[in-house]
């Protein structure tokens, strides 16, 4: 009897431990892939915290970490009449997404401060960075508010225009991601007057993302992406970046743990 207790309790530290794994070592066992929400960093500029740096240099203005105005006081990146393009890469390296994947999210929130406010950037941009007409890699979709309207930007610069904006208020833009199509659509939800999600209007659904696949070896025909991107000019500020787990790396790790729990019901 005695044995068998050990042995459960043995079973049961490989399960936590594998558990801990997966946290920790499996960037996928996350719902998002290194989110950044600007909380923990310092005020003043964003280049030099964390593994920020300016996209393409030279270049001098600032975005800078300062407390968020109306819904969101929270610490935020913002700029002010200047335009700066900004990059972090992911500290785990590239992300890959399957060519199968329908549905990927990601999202982050903006709050456009004048009528003139440029706000995009995201997480899908491909590699290498910097590169491409803006600084960054030229893979993948950008997104966000230009000129008080949602805005797609697609890999090859086409530019999609949406719905208009309220000056001032704070929004949640999603983009969501088909890569088997190869399109993009965007929605958005209103975070000032707590309006529910909502479509960018008829021209940001199912926008040619023209994504380029990757290249890279044992990752061919995948979609990669390396990091978050931003880019701000006139009163343009963001918050909350997210980019979601690839499903085939989530996939393995339920599939790993639903073993264990397996093997931990036969012990019993």
């Amino acid at each position: 009897m005695l044995c068998r207790t050990v042995s459960r309790i043995c079973v049961f530290l490989i399960v936590l431990a594998a558990t801990g794994w997966l946290a920790g070592a499996c960037p996928a066992w996350a719902s998002t892939i290194e989110p950044v929400d600007f909380d923990t960093y310092n005020y003043g500029n964003v280049v030099g915290q964390d593994g920020w740096a300016y996209s393409f240099t030279p270049q001098s203005p600032i975005a800078s970490i300062a407390d968020g105005t109306g819904y969101d006081t929270t610490k935020v990146l913002g700029v002010g009449a200047t335009e700066v393009c900004a990059q972090r890469l992911f500290t785990g390296g590239s992300i890959y997404f399957a060519a199968t994947e329908t549905a990927v999210e990601q999202d982050f929130w903006a709050q456009a401060t004048t009528s003139t406010s440029t706000i995009y950037g995201g997480a899908m941009v491909g590699v290498p960075l910097p590169g491409g007409p803006d600084g960054w890699g030229g893979g993948g979709p950008v997104f966000g508010v230009v000129g008080g309207k949602f805005y797609v930007r697609s890999a090859t610069d086409v530019k999609s225009y949406g719905d208009a904006i309220t000056v001032g208020d704070w929004y949640d833009v999603k983009l969501t991601m088909n890569f088997a199509a190869n399109t993009a659509s965007l929605s958005y939800k209103d975070l000032t007057t707590g309006g529910e999600w909502t479509s960018g209007g008829a021209g940001l659904q199912d926008v040619a993302m023209y994504y380029a696949a990757s290249t890279t070896p044992g990752h061919i025909g995948d979609y990669e992406t390396a990091g978050y991107v931003v880019r701000l000019n006139n009163g343009g500020t963001v918050d909350n970046f997210n980019v979601p787990e690839p499903g085939t790396l989530a996939l393995l790790g339920t599939a790993l743990l639903g073993l264990l729990a397996y093997a931990w019901r036969k012990r019993k």
